[in-house]
Protein backbone atom coordinates (compact mmCIF):
# COMPACT_ATOMS: atom_id res chain seq x y z
CA UNK A 1 0.00 0.00 0.00
CA UNK A 2 1.36 3.44 -0.98
CA UNK A 3 2.35 5.74 1.83
CA UNK A 4 1.98 9.46 2.34
CA UNK A 5 3.96 12.25 0.71
CA UNK A 6 4.77 14.91 3.31
CA UNK A 7 6.34 18.27 2.45
CA UNK A 8 8.26 19.97 5.27
CA UNK A 9 7.73 23.75 5.15
CA UNK A 10 9.23 26.75 6.90
CA UNK A 11 6.95 28.77 9.16
CA UNK A 12 7.18 32.35 7.94
CA UNK A 13 4.68 35.07 7.11
CA UNK A 14 7.08 36.62 4.61
CA UNK A 15 5.95 35.74 1.06
CA UNK A 16 8.19 33.02 -0.38
CA UNK A 17 7.48 31.50 -3.76
CA UNK A 18 9.03 28.20 -2.71
CA UNK A 19 6.37 27.71 -0.05
CA UNK A 20 3.66 28.38 -2.62
CA UNK A 21 5.23 25.73 -4.86
CA UNK A 22 5.28 23.13 -2.05
CA UNK A 23 1.68 23.90 -1.16
CA UNK A 24 0.60 23.69 -4.80
CA UNK A 25 2.24 20.31 -5.17
CA UNK A 26 0.35 18.98 -2.15
CA UNK A 27 -2.89 20.11 -3.78
CA UNK A 28 -1.98 18.56 -7.14
CA UNK A 29 -0.99 15.24 -5.56
CA UNK A 30 -4.21 15.05 -3.58
CA UNK A 31 -6.20 15.82 -6.74
CA UNK A 32 -4.41 12.85 -8.34
CA UNK A 33 -5.42 10.57 -5.46
CA UNK A 34 -2.15 10.66 -3.49
CA UNK A 35 -2.30 11.12 0.29
CA UNK A 36 -0.18 14.26 0.56
CA UNK A 37 0.31 16.82 3.35
CA UNK A 38 2.33 19.84 4.28
CA UNK A 39 4.10 19.65 7.65
CA UNK A 40 4.82 22.57 9.98
CA UNK A 41 5.74 22.22 13.67
CA UNK A 42 3.16 24.63 15.16
CA UNK A 43 -0.36 23.26 15.54
CA UNK A 44 -2.87 25.29 13.57
CA UNK A 45 -0.23 27.24 11.66
CA UNK A 46 -1.50 28.82 8.45
CA UNK A 47 0.13 31.20 6.01
CA UNK A 48 -1.62 34.56 5.97
CA UNK A 49 -0.24 35.83 2.66
CA UNK A 50 -2.23 33.47 0.43
CA UNK A 51 -5.44 31.48 0.64
CA UNK A 52 -4.03 28.56 2.59
CA UNK A 53 -6.32 25.52 2.72
CA UNK A 54 -3.66 22.83 2.25
CA UNK A 55 -4.07 19.74 4.49
CA UNK A 56 -1.39 20.10 7.16
CA UNK A 57 0.30 17.90 9.75
CA UNK A 58 1.85 19.53 12.81
CA UNK A 59 4.10 18.78 15.77
CA UNK A 60 7.81 18.99 16.45
CA UNK A 61 8.09 15.26 15.72
CA UNK A 62 6.42 13.41 12.89
CA UNK A 63 6.04 9.65 12.81
CA UNK A 64 6.74 8.24 9.37
CA UNK A 65 6.06 4.76 8.07
CA UNK A 66 8.40 2.83 5.81
CA UNK A 67 6.25 3.68 2.77
CA UNK A 68 6.06 7.41 3.53
CA UNK A 69 8.08 10.03 1.64
CA UNK A 70 9.35 13.20 3.34
CA UNK A 71 10.24 16.12 1.04
CA UNK A 72 12.68 18.60 2.61
CA UNK A 73 13.69 22.03 1.18
CA UNK A 74 17.38 22.37 0.36
CA UNK A 75 17.86 25.12 2.96
CA UNK A 76 16.46 22.88 5.73
CA UNK A 77 19.05 20.12 5.30
CA UNK A 78 20.95 19.51 8.56
CA UNK A 79 24.25 17.60 8.21
CA UNK A 80 24.17 14.08 9.63
CA UNK A 81 20.55 14.55 10.83
CA UNK A 82 18.37 12.25 8.76
CA UNK A 83 14.81 13.61 9.21
CA UNK A 84 13.12 10.51 7.81
CA UNK A 85 14.83 7.49 9.34
CA UNK A 86 12.99 4.36 8.28
CA UNK A 87 11.14 6.18 5.50
CA UNK A 88 12.03 7.66 2.12
CA UNK A 89 13.41 11.18 1.83
CA UNK A 90 13.73 13.77 -0.92
CA UNK A 91 15.74 17.00 -0.97
CA UNK A 92 13.90 19.52 -3.14
CA UNK A 93 16.26 22.19 -4.45
CA UNK A 94 14.30 25.18 -5.72
CA UNK A 95 17.43 27.36 -5.55
CA UNK A 96 20.33 25.23 -6.76
CA UNK A 97 22.85 27.99 -5.94
CA UNK A 98 21.91 27.79 -2.22
CA UNK A 99 21.72 23.99 -2.00
CA UNK A 100 24.95 23.80 0.03
CA UNK A 101 24.33 26.86 2.17
CA UNK A 102 24.65 24.93 5.45
CA UNK A 103 26.55 21.90 4.17
CA UNK A 104 29.47 23.48 2.29
CA UNK A 105 32.19 20.87 2.87
CA UNK A 106 30.08 17.89 3.85
CA UNK A 107 31.15 14.71 2.09
CA UNK A 108 29.25 12.58 1.41
CA UNK A 109 26.25 14.89 1.14
CA UNK A 110 23.97 15.11 3.14
CA UNK A 111 25.46 12.66 5.62
CA UNK A 112 22.24 10.73 6.18
CA UNK A 113 21.99 6.98 6.76
CA UNK A 114 20.20 6.50 3.43
CA UNK A 115 20.81 8.58 0.33
CA UNK A 116 17.79 10.78 -0.43
CA UNK A 117 16.34 11.41 -3.86
CA UNK A 118 17.13 14.83 -5.30
CA UNK A 119 14.59 17.08 -7.05
CA UNK A 120 15.14 20.44 -8.68
CA UNK A 121 13.00 22.94 -10.59
CA UNK A 122 15.17 23.74 -13.62
CA UNK A 123 17.50 22.25 -16.19
CA UNK A 124 20.24 24.57 -14.89
CA UNK A 125 19.72 23.18 -11.39
CA UNK A 126 19.82 19.60 -12.61
CA UNK A 127 23.04 20.28 -14.55
CA UNK A 128 24.78 21.92 -11.58
CA UNK A 129 23.68 19.32 -9.03
CA UNK A 130 24.70 16.47 -11.31
CA UNK A 131 28.22 17.91 -11.48
CA UNK A 132 28.42 18.88 -7.80
CA UNK A 133 27.11 15.52 -6.55
CA UNK A 134 28.52 12.69 -8.67
CA UNK A 135 26.39 9.60 -8.25
CA UNK A 136 23.16 11.55 -7.84
CA UNK A 137 20.69 11.87 -10.68
CA UNK A 138 18.53 14.95 -10.03
CA UNK A 139 14.90 14.67 -11.08
CA UNK A 140 13.34 17.68 -12.76
CA UNK A 141 10.16 18.69 -10.89
CA UNK A 142 9.25 22.15 -12.21
CA UNK A 143 6.49 24.29 -10.70
CA UNK A 144 3.17 24.49 -12.52
CA UNK A 145 2.49 27.92 -14.02
CA UNK A 146 -0.94 29.42 -13.42
CA UNK A 147 -1.58 30.69 -16.96
CA UNK A 148 -4.81 32.40 -15.88
CA UNK A 149 -2.73 34.70 -13.68
CA UNK A 150 0.69 34.72 -15.36
CA UNK A 151 -0.17 35.84 -18.87
CA UNK A 152 1.00 38.64 -21.18
CA UNK A 153 -0.50 42.11 -20.85
CA UNK A 154 0.25 45.53 -22.34
CA UNK A 155 3.98 46.12 -22.05
CA UNK A 156 5.80 48.90 -20.24
CA UNK A 157 9.51 49.66 -20.01
CA UNK A 158 10.40 47.82 -16.83
CA UNK A 159 13.19 45.71 -15.33
CA UNK A 160 12.17 43.36 -12.51
CA UNK A 161 14.31 41.22 -10.25
CA UNK A 162 14.22 39.29 -6.97
CA UNK A 163 16.78 40.88 -4.65
CA UNK A 164 16.45 38.20 -1.96
CA UNK A 165 17.89 35.51 -4.22
CA UNK A 166 21.29 37.10 -4.81
CA UNK A 167 21.49 40.26 -2.70
CA UNK A 168 25.08 41.23 -3.56
CA UNK A 169 24.49 40.87 -7.29
CA UNK A 170 21.15 42.66 -6.89
CA UNK A 171 22.81 45.73 -5.41
CA UNK A 172 25.32 45.81 -8.24
CA UNK A 173 22.56 45.34 -10.84
CA UNK A 174 20.53 48.21 -9.42
CA UNK A 175 23.55 50.55 -9.51
CA UNK A 176 24.50 49.55 -13.03
CA UNK A 177 20.96 50.07 -14.30
CA UNK A 178 20.65 53.47 -12.65
CA UNK A 179 23.83 54.63 -14.38
CA UNK A 180 22.84 53.33 -17.82
CA UNK A 181 21.16 55.77 -20.18
CA UNK A 182 18.79 53.20 -21.69
CA UNK A 183 17.79 51.80 -18.30
CA UNK A 184 16.96 55.23 -16.85
CA UNK A 185 13.88 55.22 -19.05
CA UNK A 186 12.69 51.99 -17.43
CA UNK A 187 10.94 51.26 -14.18
CA UNK A 188 13.16 49.32 -11.79
CA UNK A 189 10.97 46.93 -9.83
CA UNK A 190 12.20 44.69 -6.99
CA UNK A 191 9.60 41.94 -6.53
CA UNK A 192 11.02 40.73 -3.22
CA UNK A 193 8.34 40.38 -0.54
CA UNK A 194 5.37 41.31 -2.71
CA UNK A 195 2.25 39.20 -3.16
CA UNK A 196 1.85 36.43 -5.73
CA UNK A 197 -0.75 38.55 -7.51
CA UNK A 198 1.56 41.58 -7.63
CA UNK A 199 4.42 39.49 -9.01
CA UNK A 200 2.12 38.27 -11.78
CA UNK A 201 1.00 41.83 -12.55
CA UNK A 202 4.57 43.14 -12.74
CA UNK A 203 5.90 40.30 -14.87
CA UNK A 204 2.95 40.34 -17.26
CA UNK A 205 3.86 43.84 -18.42
CA UNK A 206 7.61 43.33 -18.45
CA UNK A 207 9.55 44.87 -21.31
CA UNK A 208 12.67 46.96 -21.44
CA UNK A 209 14.89 47.42 -24.47
CA UNK A 210 17.23 50.04 -25.84
CA UNK A 211 15.59 52.71 -28.03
Amino acid sequence: MAGRVVYAALETQFPLGGIRVLSQQVELLRAAGVEAYRWTPTAGFRYQWFDDTVPTLSGMNLELGEDDVLVVPEVAVVPDKDPAQGAHSVIYSQGHYITFLGTADLDPYPGWAARPALWTVSQAGAHMLRRALPGYEPHLVPPVIDTDRFRPADKVRRVAWMSRRRPMESTLLRRLLRSTHAARACELHDINGVSHEEVARVLSRLRCSSP
